[in-house]
């Protein structure tokens, strides 16, 4: 485009001189003059339209995979002199895309700050090192480009976007163990029925069983109890070596979503969540707690962690054995079909922990190195280690859905 530019007025200049030549026109030698003359001035414009302006970078701190975003530059003009045909870029991290081809072209007034947003989309969770950014000014006849670089050391940490899964509830394990209700049960008072005992004075009237009472003759009324909460504590499976798909269509992420999703439901229903196996044992997530704080340590926790470690997930779960309280509901999210899990399994079933494995099953994901009888033998140490199994594959859609995996699947 430049050259194209340059052989124009190239070639206007010596239109000009040799018209003037042809009609003796010699007035038109100072218009050949200026034409050769403009690159000069225009030079001069864009090599100013940089100086003097303060210029720096407001990432977001937090974003959520999946979505949209604004990176925002603001530019500081404390002159009296407007600067135009400007614009900022910067080299972006894999997972964050631009919405548009090329960097929007601005304008700043005299004495005046201008605020541009560069639209981006955050295709993978994970923390995102921002470095240095340019701002590029160009001349009037679009011949120049100038650039200054602005050192502006960030990062964005991209959280998992949780789902709601639909074919999951849960109530609390120590009391009533894994059950499947329905939305409306889990929307009743917050307290539970525990039986029928008799009338005693101070009692709410609302609270008489009306038909035990006519049956009986005696007033009796409905006892309440209060009740058990829900104790979870996840396992996500960090092994190396058993991750298949590619860019964000893969068997870990598909694991790192479904730990958001489960924990943003259970934060949902008040529940106690711990994640275990992260990136430090003495990290606050590795605490039992509830909450919104709870879920945005476990959120965090979950955009930074990554498949880095050798240890099988069978033995993570056996050494976990003993130190994970009664009536909690343990859920393993693995893509690892390792049949020694099983084993593993029960030494927490002997301890009254209710155990979940959700599978991730490779099958459906490209570069899958894991054979159908792999997964058989998996699921049959598992259900023999007295845990609930559940398969989720890759959906086109990107949706998690985890299917029940029953006995007679085998």
């Amino acid at each position: 485009m430049q050259a194209i530019k340059w052989s124009t007025l190239l070639f206007g200049a010596i239109f000009v001189v040799v018209v003037a030549g042809a009609i003796n026109a010699p007035h038109l030698y100072y218009m050949a003059a200026i034409l050769l003359t403009l690159p000069g001035i225009s030079y001069l414009l864009g090599f100013y339209s940089l100086r003097s302006l303060q210029f720096r970078r407001e990432p977001p701190t937090v974003a959520w995979a999946g979505e949209q975003g604004e990176l925002l530059y603001v530019v500081e003009n404390p002159t009296r002199v407007p600067r135009y045909f400007i614009s900022c870029r910067e080299p972006l991290p894999d997972w964050i895309e631009p919405q548009s081809e090329h960097p929007p072209i601005f304008n700043v007034s005299p004495q005046a700050t201008s605020k541009i947003v560069y639209a981006v989309r955050f295709a993978r969770r994970g923390v995102h090192t921002l470095t240095a950014f340019e701002s590029i000014a160009i001349d009037p006849l679009g011949v120049f480009a100038f650039g200054q670089s602005h050192p502006a050391e960030g990062e964005i940490v991209v959280y998992p976007m949780p789902e709601q899964l639909k074919s999951w509830k849960m109530s609390g394990a120590d009391k009533y163990g894994w059950q499947e209700f329905t939305v409306i049960a889990l929307r009743g008072s917050s307290v539970d029925p525990d039986g029928v005992r008799q009338y005693v004075p101070g009692d709410p009237l609302r609270r008489i069983h009306w038909r035990q009472t006519a049956r009986t003759g005696n007033l009796s009324v409905i006892e309440f109890e209060d009740p058990q909460s829900i104790q979870v504590q996840l396992i996500l499976d960090r092994q190396k070596g058993h991750n298949f798909g590619s860019e964000a269509e893969t068997t870990f992420e598909y694991a790192v979503r479904f730990c958001a999703s489960i924990t943003y439901q259970m934060v949902q229903q008040n529940a106690s969540v711990r994640l275990s196996n992260t990136l430090d044992t003495t990290n606050e997530t590795a605490v039992n707690a509830r909450g919104e704080m709870q879920l945005m340590r476990i959120l965090d926790t979950l955009a930074r962690v990554e498949d880095d470690t050798m240890e099988p997930i069978s033995e993570v779960v056996n050494r976990k054995a003993g130190e994970v309280p009664r009536g909690t509901t343990l859920i393993i999210v693995t893509s690892n079909p390792d049949a020694r899990l099983g084993e593993a399994l029960l030494l927490h079933k002997a301890q009254s922990v209710l155990c979940i494995v959700v599978y991730i099953a490779p099958n459906t994901f490209e570069e899958n190195r894991v054979s159908s009888e792999q997964e058989q033998l998996f699921y049959q140490a598992v259900s023999s280690g007295g845990a609930k199994v559940f398969a989720v594959h890759l959906q086109t859609d990107g949706t998690l859905f985890p299917e029940g995996i029953s006995d007679g699947s085998f």
